[in-house]
């Protein structure tokens, strides 16, 4: 079976995206109970992108944090968190209690947070997946990765590219009180995971 990302239908993406919504619901969730105060977490957008896009759709020259998984199991691939790196001391700022704004260098501490977070992210939305498809995944420690979008990508994607071509790209806002930071959650399936879903 051959996948045309180019043309999905508005009925499978409206389906990833419902997966995105519930996957989000479940980490907000968790991340509020984390955190002890209320995340609200809202998935604006799902696309299905190539490797190479992601770079244009992200801004290749922004500087970013991203927390980086691998899955294995039913399915494999990666998971990426990436945030521009701004949006990553806010959300750091949040997960820790502070004001927006006090978190401006990102100590080892705070790093271990971000990680924290997105292992949590990363598997709320692999179990809704699996709830759906009835499928079991096991996910690796998460490591994370500081520099420019394109730099992080092109360093990520030297080892996917013999394995994968295309991600689920799926835009989402943390939400806290009046603040809203804007991060990308990367699905990367193998070619094998990415016709099973």
């Amino acid at each position: 079976m051959s996948i045309d990302y180019k043309n999905l239908s508005s009925m499978q993406l409206d389906a990833i995206r419902e997966l995105g919504n519930i996957g989000a619901g479940h980490a907000a969730t968790t991340l509020s109970n984390m955190i002890n105060q209320t995340i609200m977490i809202s998935v604006t957008k799902v696309a299905l992108v190539s490797l190479r896009e992601i770079k244009q759709l992200l801004g290749e020259h922004n500087q970013a944090i991203a927390i980086s998984l691998n899955v294995q199991g039913d399915f494999i691939g990666s998971i990426l968190l990436c945030l521009e790196l701004k949006n990553a001391c806010s959300l750091i700022d949040i997960i820790s209690n502070k004001n927006i704004g006090d978190t401006i260098n990102i100590s080892d501490i705070e790093e271990n947070r971000l990680k924290e977070a997105g292992s949590v992210l990363a598997a709320s939305y692999l179990n809704a997946i699996g709830d759906f498809a009835n499928l079991k995944f096991i996910i690796t420690q998460p490591s994370l990765l500081k520099d420019t979008v394109g730099n992080i990508l092109e360093n990520k994607y030297l080892e996917l590219e013999r394995r994968a071509k295309f991600s689920f790209c799926i835009e989402t806002d943390f939400i806290e009180s009046s603040n809203k930071i804007k991060g990308y959650f990367l699905l990367i399936p193998e070619l094998k995971s990415l016709e099973l879903i």
